[in-house]
């Protein structure tokens, strides 16, 4: 991947020590003419740069001469356009400089990437915005230096034969060159002269050099004639060396945009990152668009006069030369063409066609030789710029070398990471969500972190002055994604301040496919040098610990963790009216929240330039698409290739990077692109030992022609791998881990549960059922599945203490509040009824529990039962990750979102309906960016993600032989195994730890912020293990169970709210929490567990080992499933197959309420006993769910609403 190979960039050191003083009549190097300050600088460096090459020589006869040394007035104060001059000497001298090239070695010459990242801009240089040309002027660069100019000349052997003089510019270290004739240069002087510009300098007169070239061709011998046109063409120069000199230091303080033209610079030429510096200048162009059309009709489009900016993977529009603010920005891909017409019949109407599959500019100029140089930059840019090439799995990014990345599981560490990002942003921030909460803790609890509410956090920045660009998906009504309500979050944040701009998207006009198809990206680019991807959205729902806590109840109201609609479970209640965002969505002292388990990624470096470049694409799509009469909303540009001054050091990994997506034209404006899909094939072809998979769905195709309504062939794949193991008699393995059930809103059995009932239909047979799925493939090739593959899902456990008893009385102290008012008001009727004590029942809730799902009617005195402390619900598995031999991973964005219901749940018959259109629509699922087609096949949803490939290897074992795993890979695997199997100790939600780090410490890149992280937590601990000795002096020891302690906790007593590790009366090692509120919750693992974390992780090491898969994994998953089926019988369950045991199996509503215990007479003792045994949160995937059932529901829903939608 090598910059653009440009000639008048080419350059060679050279060392100031041989530089003298220039004489006429000497042969002499390379004169560089400077400011002091200048030469001071060089001097230090000890080099300057020359051209050795000018050009297409097959096409110019390069025609050069010396020319007397200028030495420039201090008074000189151009900074911000350039800050040298080359000045160029005798011909003879360049001939030698040639030969002296020609003869060095390779290594000695400049590359081509070093050529191009010379033109770089000032890393101390901010992106001039709301600047005036003027403001160029006063400008220095980094290191203080003033601006000059130098110009060469070359013979144009066109039909006009006029001498082309060249002009070599730099700032910094931003280089360019244009080439002007005399005419330009006359036309420069008469224009300003015209215009009155006081005292400018006199322009050199041309007849005695035309004299001179024509006494030249008159008698003289060839060798007398190039001496003396060289002598000429040297004089000429230096005569207009000398005028522009002048000229820029007499309006040095004067604004004059024909200046600026003639030089090629604009309020947009110096900005930070640029990199290469391509052609400016005034043209005409036409711009033909062809992704916003009616009915494919792109209207007609116009010619207009435009100032057009070259980069090295763009072009920028400006409405003039002094317009800060871009009108349009074409960036180049990989559809990529250029074509060049000149003029027909001696017509002057040269014309340039360039662009892709979606757009098309032309560019026409008033002569061919303007052209040309065009042509000639963009024919370098796509030499060279890597985004204009067809990289590895189709993407749009190149793939990069040593980057640095870091893992983060689930939201705590997550949201940490990002809300330190945050702050660390010095320039821009880039967000793209699904859904964005405002009001969205980013750190726990709330009561000691307000400032890091993510309103609070974005206003801050923007106060500071850094620029903050938001795009989230813009839901329709007709769908259940209206609840999100993206106009409150774009309000809201935009009226924080001027500097935070938010765009929604789709618009979702007319009957077309964008109302079922989303925007699912997940991205934070903090100043195009730091990158987050993965599943989780910044909004409510998200955050949860490693812990997965259910409950989140404190009678003193204090230490709330999950406030308001945050504390979520969209099984039992959907996200509404999300402004009222204070609101609690369900009753917290009755039912369990649904945990949230999800992986994402930090990237710095080259991959996080391209996520921003993604999300420019993006957002520069969506402003042209419908914003383009809002004047504060910007068009932005991505951050040049190659930048010299561009200083990384610190920023370097060990891994490969690329990053992939799913996107078309409705989405980007881009070809469609399933680059994540093909990254999943090709991975999982390649796979030799072991695939690891966690994704919130599994749709796929297992055979060509086993649904006409699959599309992606991830299933394929996975079932050819497995059989040319089994064929090889190799030991290969695949685990899935997702979602027990899809989370909507709705009892499956009710009559609004198909949307549900749909989801579950493909994905049951993408796995074991229909005839074509993965499993039923396998067995009709004669393969044992279980010896290959094994689908796995995710639950927990925990307790409300008092909060079924707190609730009810609160209820019924409520109903007497309410007698007593009427009692005042005279209701006498009211007061006869009332009995005069009142016996506390079940059934004497208020109206408002009794239509929640979940109420309860038993006509029996309330008590205190302890049974009913304990609750259940499944981890909801978000993550969209791929985990190959312990060396690659892929990892990237997903959506949720639950099917919205109105109904409540206890509906427990299967009811028929004929559903209007628009009560189809509502039942649209918004739940992929996973293993299905919606995300896969890439003109559906849209996607991003990355493929990690581990170069530094760290020594583990595959299959009990010693094996070479990638050390990002194999931690991130072990991390999550041991989180699984209940391997890890409980942390709390305020204790910061090193998993929440950044790759890199955006002040201080050199340095490890996962040390610095450590050495903060040492001491830490350190004020924590005083403070626990302290408590343990005071209250010497905490039952797990506030006041009189149940049976079963006898052996249970541990320090409240710190993780400490305690042991059992059977010695097994437990970590166990107490928020000291009555919250607790127990992992007990195997006695092979000791204290040592070593030993975790010598368990979870191998993943293709029996003793590890079937000892441990398989193990665990059975023990738990067992016990969860007991104690709550809950679903999905291997023991249902049909509607009939459904109603057997699941407990009346009516006496049991959502996720509690089952058991029948069960006491505290008993349930206690049992899951006391559970082990992490491992359980079985029940293939066999309802397989006696037909989930896909009728014909006519199919023909309204086309299956596609759910898959």
């Amino acid at each position: 991947m090598n910059p653009p190979s440009q000639d008048e960039h080419s350059v060679q050191p050279l060392n100031l020590a041989n530089l003298t003083t220039p004489d006429t009549n000497k042969t002499q190097p390379m004169i560089v003419v400077e400011d002091s300050a200048h030469i001071h600088q060089q001097q230090e460096k000890q080099s300057i740069s020359l051209n050795p090459d000018r050009g297409n020589l097959e096409k110019k006869a390069v025609v050069e001469s010396p020319i007397a040394t200028t030495t420039l007035p201090k008074k000189l104060n151009l900074a911000g356009l350039v800050d040298r001059v080359r000045l160029a000497q005798l011909e003879e001298q360049r001939q030698q400089e040639r030969q002296q090239i020609d003869a060095s070695s390779p290594q000695q010459q400049p590359s081509a990437a070093a050529e191009l990242s010379s033109s770089g801009s000032p890393p101390s240089e901010r992106v001039m915005t709301g600047y005036a040309v003027p403001a160029l002027w006063l400008r220095r660069d980094d290191k203080g230096r003033r601006p000059i100019a130098v110009t060469d000349s070359e013979m144009d052997l066109g039909m006009g034969k006029q001498i082309i003089f060249r002009v070599e510019l730099q700032y910094g270290d931003v280089k360019w060159v244009i080439r002007r004739s005399v005419k330009d240069f006359a036309v420069l002087h008469f224009t300003l002269a015209a215009k009155r510009f006081e005292n400018l300098p006199k322009f050199p007169g041309q007849m005695t050099y035309a004299i001179n070239m024509a006494l030249a061709s008159l008698g003289m011998k060839n060798e007398d004639k190039a001496n003396y046109l060289r002598k000429t063409n040297l004089a000429r120069r230096e005569a207009l060396q000398k005028y522009l000199l002048q000229l820029l230091q007499q309006l040095n303080w004067t604004v004059s945009y024909d200046l600026y033209e003639f030089l090629e610079i604009s309020a947009l030429s110096l900005t930070k990152d640029m990199g290469w510096k391509g052609k400016e200048a005034k043209v005409k162009i036409k711009v033909t668009d062809h992704t916003h059309t009616i009915r494919g009709f792109s209207g007609f489009p116009r010619w207009v006069e435009n100032w057009v900016i070259l980069r090295d993977s763009y072009m920028a529009l400006t409405s003039d030369i002094g317009s800060d603010e871009p009108t349009d920005v074409f960036m180049f891909d990989s559809t990529f063409f250029l074509t060049h017409r000149e003029h027909a019949l001696g017509l002057n109407m040269h014309n340039i066609e360039l662009g892709n599959k979606h757009r098309k500019i032309e560019i026409k100029g008033d002569h061919n030789r303007e052209m040309l140089e065009w042509m000639n930059h963009f024919e370098r840019m796509k030499q060279s710029s890597p985004w204009l090439k067809v990289h590895r799995f189709g993407s749009f990014a190149p793939e990069r070398e040593e980057a640095k990345v870091r893992y983060y599981v689930d939201g705590k560490d997550y949201f940490h990471a990002v809300s330190d990002a945050i702050l660390a942003a010095k320039n821009e921030i880039y967000i793209c969500d699904w859904w964005l909460s405002p009001e969205l803790y980013l750190r726990r609890p709330p009561e000691k972190n307000e400032e890091f509410r993510l309103d609070r956090l974005l206003g801050r920045k923007a106060r500071e002055g850094v620029m903050i660009y938001i795009v989230i998906y813009k839901e329709t009504s007709l769908t259940s994604t209206s609840a999100l309500d993206s106009a409150h979050t774009k309000i809201w944040l935009q009226d924080l301040h001027p500097n935070i701009q938010v765009q929604r998207h789709p618009d979702h006009l007319g009957i077309t496919t964008a109302r079922f198809w989303v925007n699912h990206e997940k991205i934070c680019v903090i100043d195009c040098r730091l990158a987050f991807i993965g599943g989780l959205d910044l909004c409510f729902g998200r955050y949860d610990s490693r812990t997965h806590q259910l409950s989140d109840y404190h009678p003193s109201g204090e230490g709330c963790i999950w406030p308001g609609q945050d504390y979520s479970n969209p099984r039992i209640k959907d996200f509404v009216n999300v402004k009222d965002y204070n609101t609690d969505l369900i009753e917290r002292k009755l039912l369990p929240r649904m945990p949230w388990h999800d992986v994402s990624l930090g990237v710095a470096g080259p991959p996080a330039r391209d996520i921003a470049r993604h999300f420019v694409q993006r957002w520069n799509f969506v402003k042209k698409e419908k914003a383009m009469k809002k004047s504060h909303m910007k068009f932005l540009t991505p951050k040049g290739e190659y930048v010299s001054t561009r200083n990384e050091t610190g920023w370097t990994g060990s891994q490969k990077v690329q990053v992939l997506r799913s996107s078309t034209v409705w989405s980007q404006g881009v070809e469609t692109e399933r680059s994540i899909q093909d990254a999943y094939l090709d991975s999982i072809a390649k796979a030799e030992h072991f695939i690891y998979i966690e994704n919130q769905l599994f749709v796929t195709l297992a055979t060509k022609d086993g649904n006409p309504d699959i599309k992606n062939t991830i299933g394929i794949a996975l079932v050819d791998r497995i059989l040319k193991a089994h064929h090889e008699g190799k030991k290969f393995r695949v685990i899935v881990v997702m979602p027990l059930m899809p989370a909507f809103e709705a009892d499956i059995i009710s009559s609004e549960a198909g949307t549900l009932r749909k989801m579950m239909h493909f994905q049951y047979v993408s796995i074991s059922r229909g005839g074509n799925s993965v499993l039923e493939r396998l067995v009709a090739a004669g393969v044992d599945p279980d010896k290959y593959i094994g689908f796995f899902g995710l639950r927990s456990f925990d307790r409300i203490k008092h909060g079924k008893f707190d609730a009810i009385v609160e209820a019924v102290k409520e109903a007497e509040r309410q007698q007593q008012q009427q009692r005042k008001n005279g209701d006498a009727q009211e007061q006869d009824t009332r009995p005069a004590e009142p016996m506390l029942t079940e059934a004497s809730t208020c109206d408002e529990y009794a239509d929640e799902p979940g109420s309860v009617e038993v006509e029996q005195p309330v008590i205190d039962n302890e049974v009913d402390d304990f609750i259940t619900e499944q981890l909801y598995v978000h993550s969209k990750l791929m985990i190959v031999d312990d060396r690659i991973i892929i990892c990237g964005s997903g959506k949720y979102q639950t099917g919205k219901s109105k109904i409540p749940a206890m509906i427990t018959c299967y009811e028929s309906t004929i559903l209007t259109y628009e009560q189809l629509l509502n039942r649209v699922p918004k739940i992929t960016a996973n293993i299905n087609d919606r995300s896969q096949v890439g003109f559906r949803d849209s996607e991003i993600a990355m493929i990690i490939e581990d170069t530094e290897m760290i020594p583990s074992f595959m299959n009990g032989v010693p094996y070479k795993a990638g050390k990002l890979a194999h931690t991130l695997r072990a991390d999550l195994f041991k989180e699984h199997l209940g391997l890890l100790p409980h942390v709390e939600h305020d204790v910061v730890t090193k998993a929440s780090v950044l790759p890199v410490d955006l002040d201080k890149p050199q340095t490890d912020p996962e040390e610095a992280r450590l050495e903060l937590s040492r001491k830490a601990q350190e004020e924590e293990q005083r403070l626990l000795q302290q408590q343990a002096q005071e209250r010497p020891q905490l039952n797990l169970i506030q006041g009189q302690p149940g049976p079963g906790y006898e052996a249970c007593e541990i320090v409240a709210a710190e993780g400490i590790s305690s042991r059992n009366t059977n010695g097994h090692h437990q970590h166990r929490f107490n928020d000291g509120m009555g919250h607790a919750q127990a992992y007990t693992p195997n006695q092979a567990e000791t204290d040592d974390p070593k030993a975790a992780e010598d368990i979870v090491k191998d993943p293709l080992h029996d003793d590890f898969y079937e000892l441990w994994w398989k193990r665990v998953a059975n023990t738990n499933t067992t016990i969860f089926r007991e104690v709550f019988r809950c679903v999905p369950d291997d023991e249902v197959e049909s509607w009939d045991d459904y109603r057997r199996f699941v407990p009346n509503p009516k006496k049991v309420m959502t996720g509690h215990v089952a058991m029948r007479d069960a006491t505290a003792e008993e349930v206690n006993g049992m899951l006391k045994n559970v082990t992490g949160h491992l359980v079985e995937f029940p293939t066999k769910f309802l397989a006696k059932e037909n989930l896909l529901g009728g014909v006519v829903e199919a023909v309204v609403a086309s299956l596609e939608i759910y898959t």
